[in-house]
């Protein structure tokens, strides 16, 4: 080892918490450690929540697209039937939305076949877990942090790491509180997706039909129109169901991104909050010449080490 490599490290050991290096002399901190972890426990979280909402709701979904598309034809037809000719057209023109929303109407079934297990699963905790394995990281970050200390120092660490857990357990609530509310209004939003994707499905078919003109137009627009669903239902309703299921995924890596935010701030918290600990630990007399005396010693020794290094040059050049 050169002397200078030596002189760093003991720089670094009478400037830092061993819990500042690991064994190979290689920084990694308190925020990168916890970072690093946080990472990886909130990636397992967002893989969990794709797990289940495929197990709970896909074929939930799958089975409401199938009783949306078998009634489809009929309820359409049904639809047309009940109104005026000038209200019929102005719900054509309107896409749709007109006194009565048949979009809406549309996919009711669909709905209707998912709202049970939609409603199990978000009122469930989802973040259970996740809460569990950030607060068993702090915890086992914080008995490190409170296993590098030197014995006279044992009570005051004990003392200043609660304070910083009890700081974590706080922050921590209130970040998975954030979530969840994110999470909801997220559910929200895409449960309410599914009308306006069958209006843009069926917007073209709106549009044909509104092409009949003149006598018996209105016949033929009811026609058009039916034949239009008749030949587009699974096409529509099975979509529904992808767009849904889709936005679910997208819905869980965005509030894992957030989650990665918020948790970066946690674990730079619990840093500024353990930091007392250094500067404490710098300012005890009995450290302080104990990390001196240490530091004297070794440069005693690799000053030996130099002159017999010398010696031995000279002797290899004389012969």
């Amino acid at each position: 080892m050169s002397r200078e490599l030596m002189d760093a490290r003991l720089f670094s050991m009478n400037n830092q918490s061993s819990l500042k290096v690991n064994a190979r002399g290689e920084p990694i901190g308190v925020t990168p450690r916890l970072v690093k972890e946080f990472c990886a426990h909130v990636e397992k979280c967002v893989s969990d929540l794709q797990d289940l909402f495929r197990d709970g709701l896909e074929e939930k979904c799958q089975v409401g697209a199938a009783n949306a598309a078998e009634g489809a034809v009929q309820h359409v037809d049904e639809f047309a039937g009940s109104m005026h000719w000038a209200t019929y057209r102005a719900t054509l023109r309107r896409h749709g939305t007109w006194r009565r929303d048949l979009n809406v109407e549309l996919v009711t079934p669909f709905t209707r076949n998912i709202a049970s297990s939609w409603s199990t699963l978000f009122e469930s905790d989802l973040f259970a877990s996740l809460s569990d394995a950030i607060t068993t990281s702090i915890n086992k970050l914080i008995t490190d942090v409170e296993a590098s200390a030197a014995a006279g120092l044992k009570d005051h660490v004990h003392a200043q790491s609660s304070v910083s857990q009890e700081e974590a357990r706080h922050a921590l609530g209130q970040t998975m509180e954030v979530v969840k509310e994110a999470l909801g209004k997220e559910q929200k939003e895409i449960s309410r997706c599914l009308a306006p994707h069958v209006q843009n499905e069926l917007t073209d078919g709106y549009n044909l039909a509104l092409e009949e003109r003149g006598q018996g137009s209105v016949a033929r627009q009811k026609a058009v129109f039916h034949n239009y669903i008749h030949g587009r239902k699974h096409d529509v309703f099975n979509g529904g169901a992808e767009v849904l299921m889709g936005r679910l995924s997208t819905a869980a890596e965005t509030i894992g991104k957030a989650l990665n935010e918020s948790l970066r701030k946690l674990a730079e918290k619990i840093e500024v909050s353990l930091a007392v600990l250094w500067e404490d630990t710098r300012d005890v007399p009995d450290q302080v010449r104990a990390r001196l005396q240490t530091i004297q010693s070794v440069s005693k020794l690799l000053d030996q080490l130099d002159m017999w290094s010398k010696a031995a040059e000279k002797a290899s050049a004389a012969s």
